[in-house]
C-alpha cells in the first residue's frame, strides 16, 4: 500500500474501474433491493461516537444529521454475505490497478440524505476510523454534492474530496477526516474501506 500513496498523505484516483463496473456497482448498491440498510447510532450521534462528537462539537462547521448503512466486513468476520462478493471484486482491482496486495479489516456502505440546516462548508464531526495503524479508502457510489473532508490536528482543512461515481479516494489512517450529507443531490453513497498495512 505504501505504493499507491507514496509520499502522499492522501491520494485520488478515477480510473481504477471501467465505466461498467461503475454503473454497475451504482445500480447494486442504490437501484435494487440487494442492499439492507439500518439506522445505526454510535452514543446517540449518527456518524460518529461520543469520543469525537464531544471533542469536536465546538465547531462552527459542524452538523450530524441521519445515516444509513450496511456493514459488510469487520474484524475478521464477514457480516453481509451478499455483499461481500463485490467487496472482493473492487479489492481485486485496486490490487491489478497497483500490482499491490490488500488486507481489508473493515468494509461498510454508507448513505446520507440532505438535512434541512445545511449549507456549503458545513461538514460531519472529524473522526479517526480507528487508532490502530491502517489506511482508508473512500469509494463513492454515485455522483453528489457532499465532499469528503480532511483536517490536520489544529482542524484546518487540509483537502477536500467531491464525489464522483467511480472515484477513489487513499488516505493514511492516522488523518482526521469526516463527510458532508448533501445540499443538492438526493443521495450521497459511499463505500468506506479499512486496511491493514501489508509490510
Amino acid at each position: 500500500m505504501y505504493d499507491i500513496l507514496g509520499d502522499e498523505n492522501i491520494f485520488v484516483v478515477d480510473d481504477v474501474l471501467d465505466e461498467t463496473t461503475i454503473k454497475d456497482i451504482e445500480t447494486h448498491i442504490l437501484n435494487s433491493n440487494n442492499v439492507t440498510w439500518s439506522y445505526y447510532l454510535s452514543d446517540g450521534h449518527a456518524t460518529v461516537g461520543n469520543e469525537y462528537f464531544d471533542k469536536y462539537s465546538h465547531m462552527d462547521t459542524l452538523i450530524e444529521g441521519p445515516q444509513l448503512c450496511h456493514q459488510v466486513y469487520r474484524d475478521n468476520e464477514i457480516l453481509s454475505p451478499r455483499q461481500i462478493l463485490l467487496v472482493e471484486e473492487l479489492v481485486k482491482n485496486i490490487q491489478k490497478k497497483f500490482n499491490t496486495s490488500l488486507e481489508v479489516t473493515r468494509c461498510k456502505f454508507n448513505l446520507q440524505f440532505q438535512l434541512p440546516n445545511n449549507s456549503v462548508g458545513k461538514h460531519n464531526t472529524p473522526h479517526l476510523d480507528n487508532k490502530e495503524d491502517h489506511f482508508g479508502m473512500i469509494y463513492y457510489v454515485n455522483d453528489a454534492d457532499g465532499d469528503t473532508y480532511f483536517f490536520d490536528n489544529d482542524l484546518n482543512v487540509i483537502k477536500t474530496v467531491p464525489p464522483k461515481s467511480g472515484r477513489m479516494v487513499f488516505f493514511k489512517g492516522n488523518i482526521l477526516h469526516t463527510g458532508q450529507h448533501p445540499i443538492n443531490s438526493p443521495v450521497r453513497c459511499v463505500v468506506n474501506f479499512n486496511f491493514e498495512y501489508i509490510k
